[in-house]
């Protein structure tokens, strides 16, 4: 299955999706839509999601999309939509206005279990007096650094046993 990065779709190329899709989409206010989006990008620390609509806090006029390069091909012009109808709505995925304005235009809401690329958990803090693991972590922060380096400054939350706590990999 290839991804969008591997088939060479470039950035000239996802602008225009995008404009397919606000076409597509809402075609009579086209141009008042694309004004309103001010880049268009590949984002690689998406792992989950497909893409994403971001906007700074009070400023609904000025739109970031970013797409995830491990997005599979097929997936694209479905992710595309569902990213411009976060736009035109101007809601998120569990908004009830966003999920029947999909269903109006035959969306996906989701790509659940399409991208394989999400991190599992790596490393477990485990309170060796009762047991029970207190957290787990996909990366090895700072915080697990910490707790191997000074373990008599951190306390289990279930026993209350201090220095206990031990970091593990999973």
């Amino acid at each position: 299955m290839k991804t969008i990065k591997q088939e060479g779709i470039s950035k000239t190329d996802l602008v225009g999706e995008v404009k397919k899709a606000i076409e597509f989409l809402d075609n009579d206010r086209f141009h008042k839509w694309m004004s309103k989006i001010k880049e268009i990008k590949y984002n690689g620390r998406l792992r989950s999601s497909g893409g994403r609509v971001v906007h700074k806090r009070g400023e609904l006029d000025n739109y970031r999309v970013e797409f995830n390069p491990a997005l599979p091909l097929e997936e694209f012009e479905d992710t595309v939509r569902h990213e411009v109808a976060h736009i035109i709505t101007g809601a998120t995925d569990s908004d009830e206005v966003f999920k029947s304005y999909c269903r109006e235009h035959g969306i996906r809401l989701s790509l659940k279990d399409m991208l394989k690329t999400a991190e599992s958990y790596k490393y477990k803090v485990v309170c060796e007096g009762c047991k029970t693991i207190t957290s787990k972590y996909k990366r090895n922060t700072s915080k697990l650094k910490r707790i191997r380096r000074e373990p008599r400054l951190w306390k289990c939350g279930r026993c209350g046993e201090v220095g206990d706590l031990v970091v593990k990999e999973i």
